[in-house]
């Protein structure tokens, strides 16, 4: 950084300590000027002899009215206002600039062959600089004075590794290397390159021959993922990268979205919209239809259907079940196709062709899907390629500027006006009081205290603070929403295999029915009279949060009893 007060010192923080150097300034030019404050001179004007001259000035030296001087990117070149005089014998006359040839009407003047400068005499071929100006040189020919600035070779190195040592007029490397013809350089793209230099450009490998470059597409190495990755051409990469072989687009609150790439977006339509969908083989399609949630800024969402095939499943708020229309009872199944599990407080919904859709009844959603889906997905949950900076792709292929206009792009079905509204982009904190405001960051910040502490190694809180902050501004049921955004972290953190404690009586407490405790980690296949032991492959996961039968106890006819009270076949 540079002090204020000093902008041609460069100061560096290293291990608690502030180092000042000056400035370094790489001068590339005979004559350069330093304007007024600046920290190093430039090279484009001059400064000779004390004078300011501009580029592509000429003037006249006042040491040597003899001579015409041009001012060319801080080099200056002088040359001699004398005619050629085709005689062997010359002679300058006292006052006067140029030399005359010898003849009767001058024969009286004493006649000294060579030249001179400054009082100073010179033979002929004697070669000179002028006022210890190391850039131009000089020789006595033919009784007269020739000067020339010497054109300094290209180094070959950057202008910041330079150094112009006393006395030397053309810069040269602070370490050595050989000067290079200018033919011999490769120019690419405006940079300059020495002969034999190599170098990237996107995706092939460059080098400089002859004042030429080559370039050839870059060779990839051999790609080894591991276990539960997949190689993937991620766009603006040249080679495959190894990725998670499935992903997880999550949606929670009013509502927020993470995509399958992990982007985080709000959308607050009131419509129904395409959640997911295969865009290349149509093999399914979430919907999702969202509610205002009792206010006109937010939304919540309310319904989730999916379309596998012939097949319709709707998942509706209290954990209720329709598949084509007819309402159902859990555990369903249409095999091979899909089959439908209460988990915990979640139904969860899954497809043989690896797609697996999780509902809590409430608000949140989650579509987990196969690796087998990168690139061919579509909707608010993104295209799933690895690459989320083109997540907001609408529905007609542009990348949407807002994610209110990226939303509203994937709405489907007709718009009924009593309930569908354009989602538009609001900022709920900055309509509300300062005193709510504080509030609601006063609530949020649970996420990071100590009670979450334990899952911030592993899902990063500030994402969730902000989903939060944004709901309780915005939200008429701030306890609801809040639990709402702490329910979804801890779901994400359990997922990384980090169970959180975090509901109490006071804080999202969940009642339970009698005979039953709450759990954050109950088993996702409880015990029942039909199955004391329970298949694994059956189970969707380690464990979910939900009501429970306690230790000892089993499931039957949605009651807590003993296994030797299971009734006997």
């Amino acid at each position: 950084f540079n002090p204020s007060d000093d902008p041609c010192v460069e100061c560096t923080c290293m291990e608690g300590n502030v180092q000042c150097e000056p400035v370094s300034c790489a001068i590339l030019c005979s004559h350069p000027y330093q304007p007024e404050g600046a920290c190093c001179p430039i090279c484009e004007d001059c400064y000779y002899q004390g004078r300011f001259h501009e580029n592509r000035g000429i003037f006249v030296p006042e040491n040597n009215p003899c001579q015409t001087c041009l001012c060319a990117l801080g080099h200056v070149t002088c040359t001699s206002n004398c005619p050629p005089l085709n005689c062997t014998n010359k002679v300058l006359i006292p006052g006067e600039c140029c030399p005359v040839c010898t003849g009767v009407c001058v024969s009286f003047f004493p006649y000294s062959p060579g030249c001179e400068y400054n009082g100073q005499k010179f033979q002929e071929g004697d070669v000179f600089k002028p006022d210890d100006d190391q850039c131009v040189e000089c020789q006595c020919q033919d009784d007269q004075l020739v000067c020339s600035t010497i054109v300094c070779p290209i180094p070959a190195c950057s202008a910041e590794e330079t150094v112009l040592e006393e006395g030397a007029c053309c810069p040269m490397c602070k370490v050595l290397t050989p000067f290079v013809a200018v033919e011999e350089w490769c120019y690419y793209r405006g940079d300059r390159y020495l002969l034999g230099e190599t170098w990237t450009d996107e995706c092939n490998d460059c080098v400089c021959v002859g004042g030429d470059y080559q370039c050839t597409p870059r060779t990839c190495p051999t790609l080894v993922c591991n276990q539960g990755e997949m190689p993937f051409p991620v766009p603006e990469a040249c080679c495959d990268v190894c990725v998670p072989d499935s992903g997880t687009c999550i949606v929670f609150g009013d509502p927020h979205y993470r995509t399958f790439d992990g982007r985080y977006h709000d959308f607050q339509g009131t419509c129904t919209y395409i959640l997911s969908e295969d865009g290349v083989d149509n093999t399914f399609q979430i919907i999702v239809q969202n509610d205002g949630k009792g206010t006109y800024a937010v939304a919540w969402t309310q319904l989730v259907s999916i379309h596998l095939g012939s097949n319709t499943i709707d998942l509706l708020p209290g954990h209720s079940v329709f598949v084509n229309k007819e309402v159902v009872e859990l555990p369903y199944a249409v095999e091979p196709v899909f089959s439908i599990q209460r988990a915990g407080e979640y139904v969860v919904m899954t497809a043989a062709i690896g797609i697996k859709v999780s509902w809590d009844g409430e608000h949140f959603v989650e579509v987990e899907a196969a690796g087998s889906y990168r690139g061919k997905l579509q909707g608010l949950c993104g295209d799933f390629n690895a690459y989320p900076d083109d997540d907001l792709r609408m529905a007609n292929g542009n990348t949407a500027l807002t994610a209110s206009d990226f939303g509203n792009s994937w709405e489907i079905g007709e718009r009924p006006d009593c309930s569908c509204r354009y989602g538009k982009e609001i900022k709920p904190c900055e309509s509300v009081s300062l005193v709510a405001q504080m509030e609601a960051t006063r609530q949020c910040s649970i996420l990071k205290s100590e009670i979450f502490q334990p899952a911030h190694r592993v899902m990063a809180p500030e994402p969730f603070f902000d989903a939060c902050r944004y709901d309780l501004c915005a939200c008429p049921e701030q306890d609801r929403c809040l639990c709402g955004i702490l329910s979804a972290y801890a779901h994400e953190a359990a997922k990384q295999q980090v169970i959180l404690d975090w509901r109490t009586n006071s804080l999202c407490g969940i009642s339970c029915p009698e005979g039953f405790q709450y759990d954050e980690c109950g088993p996702s296949c409880p015990q029942t009279c039909d199955s004391t032991t329970t298949p694994g492959d059956r189970c969707l996961q380690a464990c979910v949060p939900g009501c429970f039968c306690a230790a000892g106890m089993v499931l039957h006819n949605l009651r807590c009893i003993s296994p030797s009270d299971c009734p006997t076949t």
